[in-house]
């Protein structure tokens, strides 16, 4: 029998939609003008209908708008996905981005724009499910500032970064000296740990999602162009597991008996100690 939803006709031609998974053995014969026949089995394994595609709902992304960028001053801003299923894929769908800078799938926008302007561009992200969303940006880049004839040694401070709990909250500022405030700061090389950003103020925040040590180099340009690069790790680690219930209740129980027999022991010695 044929698979349920086929037939053949005359013609030979085996045609139709299956309606149900399975696997059909049939033969078929073919007779000619002469009344010269021959047969052929064969078999028809009918896959099962695929699932039916997500329904999908409204794919965000953020930031929701974009800093300012500087001719000849690096930039570096990431795109995340919300309200998908996770990895998302991010392209420029319309317009363009500022020349020198370049949009990874990844959702990367970096590289030192090179021509002072307005650039407008709309980013798309895709999730897993192939659902989408779109946003409109525009970026504002400035022409690069006249630097002085001899530039300052610009320092960056801290010298080093301290670690990070794994799934905490961090925070930590990078001020810079030296040069002619206000500095705005960037990252240079390398890549921040996933879950944390640096904004041109200098503030590197957020809450890292992966454990392990991250190199990366900052880069602080003062009010007249100077600038200078400083190499940074962080050490994204995993807080220690808080001790199971009866170990704190033990713990806990210790402590209190120690107490109460050091009372004990005062109170038997002042009581030694009253004349009779």
């Amino acid at each position: 029998g044929l698979p349920a939803g086929l037939a053949l006709d005359t013609a030979g031609v085996l045609s139709g939609t299956p309606s149900a998974a399975g696997s059909s053995s049939f033969t078929v014969g073919a007779t000619d003008a002469n009344a010269c026949s021959g047969t052929l089995a064969y078999t028809i394994v009918t896959a099962a209908a695929p699932p039916p595609p997500p329904v999908c709902g409204t794919i965000t992304l953020t930031p929701t708008t974009l800093p300012g960028a500087t001719v000849g001053v690096a930039f570096n801003q990431v795109f995340t996905g919300n309200d998908g299923v996770s990895p998302y894929a991010f392209g420029v769908t319309t317009g363009g981005v500022p020349a020198g800078l370049a949009l990874t799938a990844a959702g990367v926008l970096s590289g030192t724009p090179t021509t002072a302007g307005s650039s407008s561009f709309t980013v798309g992200a895709t999730d897993a499910n192939a659902c989408s969303g779109t946003l409109a940006y525009t970026i504002v880049t400035a022409a690069a500032p006249v630097p002085p004839a001899v530039c300052p040694t610009i320092t960056l401070v801290p010298a080093t970064l301290p670690g990070a709990p794994l799934g905490q909250a961090f925070n930590q500022t990078i001020t810079a000296g030296g040069g002619g405030a206000p500095y705005s700061f960037g990252l240079a090389t390398g890549a921040l740990p996933s879950g944390l950003t640096l904004t041109a103020a200098g503030a590197l925040a957020g809450t890292p999602d992966t454990a392990g040590a991250f190199p990366f180099t900052v880069r602080a340009t003062d009010s007249a162009g100077c600038s200078n690069t400083h190499a940074y790790s962080i050490d994204i680690f995993l807080l220690p597991a808080v001790p199971a219930l009866p170990l704190v209740a033990a713990i806990l129980l210790t402590c209190l008996l120690t107490v109460i027999g050091l009372a004990s022991l005062r109170r038997q010695g002042r009581e030694g100690s009253v004349p009779r």
